[in-house]
């Protein structure tokens, strides 16, 4: 779409808004954390942002003591997921900026970091002083912005032309200009992982990215696609590709989601919330009792005596007078009577323990309850105060821009 940069609503299909202000084409997109602005850029050479929420432009970050007429084109963007408002940009002279998105200022630049074109950028995951860089020159460096040195840097077999970082930050995946993605543990980058070739006649590799976090494995979303021995192939990681071809320039950045797997649509249908859990827990937790009261029960309840059997006669030889009656045998004594459960006072014992239990358990389960809903609702101010600040920005900006015009 030339100069214009496009929002679409994906549950509604349509495009949702039209970003102005571009005089050339747009190569990158981006959006900020918590999807309050959309950085865009392209061969212009410098960088606009607009407010997600009413699509107005709201800034602009321009390179200083550079001219406008010679700025080189911009071809990647990346926010950082970890501090707010920090912007990263790479460009066609190989120079890395991170920009400070809510200042409009750059807080860092290296120039020249790549040799023949700086083409990928982006941030760690869990490491907010560490940034991932690929380019022409055949590399991918893992670049350190307080010292401006790379802390880690990969020799690649052919230019590479995307980036993109596993959910942890371990693994890295960069797409070929030969039509062909590698990966590599950046814990141990002296060998790759594998290579996912899609064929002979493969088209350069323009954008790559890894499923969301949660999948059941690892898998890679690139452009090229493969052949049917590669796609029937078993390696480590699996891989979905999809045909695209590739302008001179790169097109406008588009975000896209991998297909979820079957384990994670079960798991996704299966999902409880809080109440559902508390009432799991109480089921779970009545049945435990009363499995512990059977076996009580059972323990407790005397065993029927074994039958009585008579004594073995036993003979004696004596002499006995005839005149003398034989002595009388006495009765043996009656067995004792078996002990006596009161099965009342054992129901109520039992009864008491259930009635605890599940008290605990909804107790537990409502201060859960109780806790989620005020986080959501801390987190709802939060946006809220986020959408007045960036109205507030907008107004500032349309104020200062009547006063000129005026």
């Amino acid at each position: 779409h030339g100069c214009r940069v496009l929002v679409w609503d994906l549950k509604k299909r349509v495009c949702a808004k039209v970003l102005v202000g571009h005089t050339a084409p747009v190569y990158a997109v981006a959006y900020s954390h918590g999807d309050t602005h959309v950085a865009s850029a392209g061969s212009s050479g410098s960088i606009l942002l607009h407010s997600q929420v009413s699509g107005v432009r709201v800034g602009e970050l321009t390179p200083t003591g550079v001219s406008a007429s010679s700025l080189p084109a911009v071809n990647a963007l990346a926010f950082s997921p970890l501090e707010h408002g920090r912007l990263a940009s790479v460009d066609d002279d190989g120079t890395v900026r991170i920009w400070d998105a809510t200042s409009r200022t750059s807080v860092c630049e290296a120039r020249r970091w790549h040799d023949g074109g700086a083409t990928a950028v982006a941030f760690h995951p869990s490491d907010a002083g560490v940034l991932c860089t690929a380019g022409a020159d055949k590399c991918v460096t893992f670049f350190d912005p307080s010292v401006k040195t790379a802390t880690t840097k990969l020799s690649l077999p052919d230019a590479v032309l995307c980036c993109a970082l596993s959910s942890d930050g371990n693994l890295v995946a960069a797409g070929l200009r030969g039509g062909s993605a590698i990966i590599y543990d950046v814990r141990r980058p002296n060998v790759s992982l594998c290579t996912l070739a899609a064929g002979s006649d493969a088209e350069p590799v323009v954008s790559i990215a890894w499923q969301a976090r949660g999948a059941s494995g690892a898998e890679v979303l690139s452009s090229p696609a493969p052949s049917s021995s590669e796609a029937t192939r078993t390696t480590p990681l699996r891989t979905t590709t999809t045909t695209t071809t590739p302008a001179a320039p790169p097109s406008a950045s588009t975000a896209v989601a991998a297909p979820a797997s079957r384990a994670e649509a079960e798991a996704a249908t299966t999902s409880t919330t809080p109440a559902s859990s508390a009432f799991s827990s109480i089921v779970k937790a009545k049945k435990s009792l009363e499995e512990e009261m059977a076996e009580i029960l059972a323990e407790t309840t005397p065993a029927p005596p074994p039958p009585r059997s008579a004594p073995a006669a036993t003979a004696k030889t004596m002499s006995t007078p005839a005149n003398v009656p034989p002595p009388r045998a006495t009765p043996a004594p009656p067995p004792p009577p078996p002990p006596t459960i009161d099965m009342d006072a054992m129901r109520d014992v039992v009864s008491d323990a259930v009635r605890e239990a599940v008290n605990d358990a909804v107790g537990d389960a409502v201060r859960d309850a109780v806790r989620e809903v005020q986080l959501a609702q801390i987190r709802h101010q939060m946006e809220i105060m986020d959408v007045v600040e960036t109205l507030r920005q907008e107004v500032r900006a349309l104020s200062s821009s009547l006063h000129t015009s005026q």
